[in-house]
């Protein structure tokens, strides 16, 4: 599917798959989706519109209760003595500094960082949960 469109035709299926945003803008009378809409069903009879849908996988990992503090608090008891806890924030810290210019990726990169390191510690306390597949 193009992202530029927000459709996809498939002419062995007959379908016309919409994203959601697409969709959102087609159900106003007078929009361009809404105009593109029509033109694409006039230009395609008896083609079924389908909306798309996200794959999901069954095994996804996920850290619902995981925020910076949490983190935080994980990486204090993973320490074995002052030093080595110093250290280790000292590191989280440093990290967290290096993305703050990019507030709407920070969480992601930090998070993605902390799970490389401490992810049996956040098992351990938090279990391990995935997500389950939504119907």
């Amino acid at each position: 599917m193009k992202k530029n469109t927000g459709y996809e035709i498939n002419p062995i299926e007959k379908t016309i798959t919409l994203t959601k945003k697409f969709l959102k803008g087609a159900s106003t009378m007078g929009t361009p989706e809404y105009k593109e809409l029509k033109k694409l069903e006039k230009d395609n009879p008896g083609f079924e519109l389908k909306v798309r849908e996200i794959q999901q996988s069954e095994t996804k990992q996920t850290y619902s209760e995981l925020t910076f503090a949490v983190m935080e608090k994980i990486i204090r008891g993973s320490a074995k003595d002052d030093a080595d806890e110093k250290a280790k924030i000292t590191e989280y810290e440093a990290i967290k500094v290096f993305y703050e210019g990019n507030k709407t990726t920070k969480y992601g990169h930090v998070k993605s960082w902390f799970v490389g390191k401490y992810k049996d510690e956040y098992i351990a306390k938090y279990g391990n949960k995935t997500q389950k597949k939504v119907a």
